[in-house]
């Protein structure tokens, strides 16, 4: 038994899932990194790509306004090649999109197409590279935990995942979402409201 089986267990969201067809999640982890390394090659500064990504990410018609005939040809071969290689993760967007009612299509967050989907993961995968370092180098580190993530039970694997110190301050909140922030030795904690 490999390492993930023993940490993973697939799991399908409403709208995605980072296991798509399999029990490993390091297949999608690999995919959109070599995804980004690719885009890399066209776009060389990773701040530009990411930028040129987050404009992508808007009304299409004024993020066309907004990108010059290189940044259009690249963004519309970022979108294809997106879509080719993740659309396997995004499945029940369109199923979940229909399901919506006329409010819910008015919500920006709830209606995020699958086009949506896949410039996000993309932009995860470029913020994380970006910010790695300074990650690594900061004193605290800070979770956000939202409300459908949480899960208090004894077996929890998130809260082993995290410092003893830092779960115990973690399971003791309320709220829907709490931020935990711990040191590197993870003796000071604080929770935010």
């Amino acid at each position: 038994m490999r390492d993930y089986e023993k940490l993973y267990h697939p799991l399908q969201g409403k709208t995605y899932s980072l296991f798509a067809d399999r029990n490993d999640p390091q297949i999608y982890f690999a995919r959109i990194k070599l995804l980004a390394d690719t885009f890399l090659e066209l776009y060389p500064d990773e701040r530009k790509l990411l930028d040129l990504v987050r404009r992508a990410g808007k009304n299409w018609f004024f993020a066309g306004l907004e990108s010059n005939g290189d940044d259009r040809k690249t963004l519309r071969f970022i979108r294809k090649t997106l879509k080719q290689s993740l659309s396997i993760y995004t499945q029940n967007v369109s199923q979940h999109l229909k399901s919506l009612s006329l409010a819910g299509r008015l919500d920006a967050t709830l209606a995020t197409t699958e086009d949506k989907y896949h410039l996000y993961m993309l932009e995860i995968e470029l913020v994380n590279r970006i910010y790695a370092e300074q990650f690594r180098r900061s004193e605290y580190k800070l979770a956000l935990i939202a409300h459908c993530l949480r899960d208090f039970r004894d077996g929890c694997r998130s809260v082993k995942a995290i410092s003893r110190p830092c779960a115990r301050a973690a399971t003791k909140t309320a709220s829907s979402i709490r931020a935990v922030a711990c040191s590197k030795d993870t003796a000071s904690k604080r929770i935010f409201p």
